[in-house]
């Protein structure tokens, strides 16, 4: 039983790292031109990765604060990660940038 109990906790312990490193933000995304950054972000959502998908138009939105299609992906990054709050404020954003 003992040993039952001691797997499980290691099983909970990897598990609640791996998560925790899932939603970290690589510090690398620098190097990456904003085109890149594009390409990395639609690629990520095609395959349902929404955490790094975020991470990547973040930091997009970063290099280029007026656009407001890179604001609306990162806004359905967000809602797809189920981060509704952050969606909403990012939708918000491109409505702002993009009223026209």
């Amino acid at each position: 039983m003992l040993r039952y109990i001691s797997f499980l906790c290691f099983v909970l312990f990897i598990n609640a790292s791996t998560v925790s490193a899932q939603l970290l933000e690589p510090e690398n995304l620098n190097q990456f031109s904003s085109n890149q950054l594009k390409k990395l972000g639609t690629a990520a959502m095609e395959i349902g990765d929404w955490y790094s998908a975020v991470g990547y138009w973040k930091k997009y939105t970063e290099k280029k604060p007026k656009d407001f299609v890179g604001f609306n992906e990162l806004g359905h990054a967000h809602r797809a990660a189920r981060n509704f709050k952050a969606a909403e404020a990012t939708f918000q954003t491109a409505y702002e940038l993009n009223k026209e």
